[in-house]
């Protein structure tokens, strides 16, 4: 196993992970706060974990060394604003989470030292457009919120200062092609906003500057691999933007600039399907998708009960050369008698861990890399290449990584086997 420097690009060849460790479980913080339905998780440059529940109504924090805190639950923020069926959560790079309630039609923002605001709700914009049943959030490196509604077929943008504004709702692109039902949103580091619509089966791209335009429909690769019911969205460090169908597949665009369904249509390709790895391990219904800082894509297979690894999906495709894929976490969960079931949720942070939360069996779980080796400077790189961590230093753009008992430093990361 051995990472690769091209011209300041890290191109790792390889990496494999621990046995799976349980991190939490339905016991929740362990003192009569429970956890039950995790929907979704997140992780913040600190390497804090965040587990939403979605019927036990509450988020739980999970430091590096394993403590575990509510930090937020039903009352919401204590003012009559409550949170019912919480199921999306983000971070941003000051530290503060924002979460979703499916129920309660809002949004919460919760500081680090725990202030806990709304900052949306079913009024929406105040200006006639609703929000009705918010599901995925996203942040950007400036600071701002993007919503979902999936039932009032729209996205909001929040400011950090409050300023809400509708930047997409179900009219789409304006051209007619219409956005239904969206599920997923993210964003990227030029302040790309990505959106998919699971009943419009599509995902449209919404520039800074308003321009909307559809990147995929259903026709999916258009070489015959269809894109069902777009769930889950994500974007890597090189600005490609991946998407999955909920019944069998997941897609590459690759680094969507200005391509579109209607225009010059964007290079896509198929990087997973429901036979899984090939080796007997299917990937059925497809649930939540992400990446990490080196390129590769994690999905979950929701009756499948697992959890797929794609090495940095280049060129490789279902079709052509197939990419190295890797089953990191079965139904076996840890090995040790802790289950994984129903996986809803994947993510990564900074140190190369991945974690996953299972919405049947109330646990998340944290995978570590196998081994992790800290080198010298690297090289000043454009400052679009990496922006995960939105860290920044003299305009030199670094590869940020956790130290322990340091913290981030800005050293280049590589894995081998001796």
């Amino acid at each position: 196993m051995a990472l690769v420097l091209v011209a300041g690009i890290i191109t790792p060849t390889y990496a494999m992970f621990l046995t799976p460790v349980e991190i939490i479980d339905k016991s929740g913080d362990g003192g009569g706060n429970m956890l039950n339905g995790a929907a979704n998780i997140a992780t913040d440059l600190s390497g804090n974990v965040f587990v939403v529940g979605a019927f036990s109504e509450n988020v739980f924090k999970i430091t590096p060394t394993g403590t575990i805190t509510k930090i937020i639950d039903s009352v919401g923020d204590g003012s009559g604003n409550v949170l019912t069926n919480p199921v999306g959560v983000a971070t941003d790079s000051s530290g503060n989470v924002f979460v979703t309630g499916l129920g309660s039609e809002n949004v919460f923002k919760i500081t680090p030292t725990g202030t806990i605001t709304k900052i949306i709700d079913m009024t929406g914009d105040g200006g006639g457009n609703m929000l009705d049943q918010p599901f995925s959030i996203a942040t950007d490196l400036a600071g701002n919120v993007f919503v979902a509604g999936f039932f009032s077929d729209n996205v909001f943008k929040i400011t950090p200062t409050g300023t809400i504004t509708k930047i997409i709702d179900m009219t789409g692109d304006g051209g007619g092609n219409m956005l239904e039902s969206p599920l997923g949103v993210a964003t990227d580091s030029l302040g790309n906003v990505f959106v998919t619509g699971l009943d419009s089966a599509n995902a449209f791209k919404i520039t800074p500057g308003g321009t909307i335009t559809e990147i995929i429909d259903s026709l999916g690769d258009r070489s015959g691999n269809m894109l069902t019911a777009a769930r889950g969205v994500a974007t890597d460090l090189s600005g490609n933007v991946f998407v999955i169908g909920t019944i069998t597949n997941a897609f590459k665009i690759a680094i969507p600039g200005t391509c579109s369904t209607g225009g010059t249509p964007c290079t896509i390709t198929k990087i997973i399907d429901n036979s899984g790895d090939g080796g007997g391990n299917t990937f059925d219904n497809p649930g939540e998708i992400a990446t990490d800082s080196l390129g590769n894509v994690f999905v979950t297979g929701l009756d499948s009960d697992n959890v797929f690894k794609i090495n940095t999906p280049g060129t490789c495709s279902t079709d052509v050369t197939p990419c190295t894929i890797t089953v990191i976490i079965d139904m076996t969960g840890d090995g040790g008698g802790n289950m994984l079931d129903r996986p809803t949720d994947v993510a990564t942070d900074l140190a190369g861990n991945v974690f996953v939360v299972a919405l049947f069996s109330d646990n998340a779980f944290k995978l570590e890399p196998e081994e992790i080796v800290v080198g010298g400077e690297f090289s000043p790189i454009d400052s679009t290449a990496l922006v995960l961590a939105g860290l920044q230093t003299s305009a030199i753009w670094m590869i940020p990584v956790v130290l322990s008992g340091i913290g981030i430093g800005l050293f280049v990361v590589s894995r081998k086997s001796e």
